[in-house]
């Protein structure tokens, strides 16, 4: 998949992730503040990320997810 991605600011605890993909694929984010050491974990709940968004069932090329409940001053 070829992905260009976009992240948009909405409110001091919300962003909108968008995204595009050359095939259609469903939309789901992992995120931490602390970012796991190395690639993704696959044995492990978000695959070590701290959080997940719901997975979006819909098979689309252009994905738009919201980030709710951000923490200010803080990097994702």
């Amino acid at each position: 998949y070829d992905a260009t991605v976009q992240a948009n600011p909405v409110s001091c605890d919300n962003a909108i992730i968008r995204w595009s993909t050359n095939c259609g694929s469903n939309s789901r984010i992992f995120y931490s503040a602390n970012r796991p050491n190395g690639l993704p974990d696959q044995t492990k709940t978000n695959f070590g990320y701290e959080y997940s968004t719901e997975v979006d069932k819909a098979t689309v090329t252009q994905h738009i997810v919201t980030l709710s409940g951000l923490s200010k001053n803080t990097t994702y």
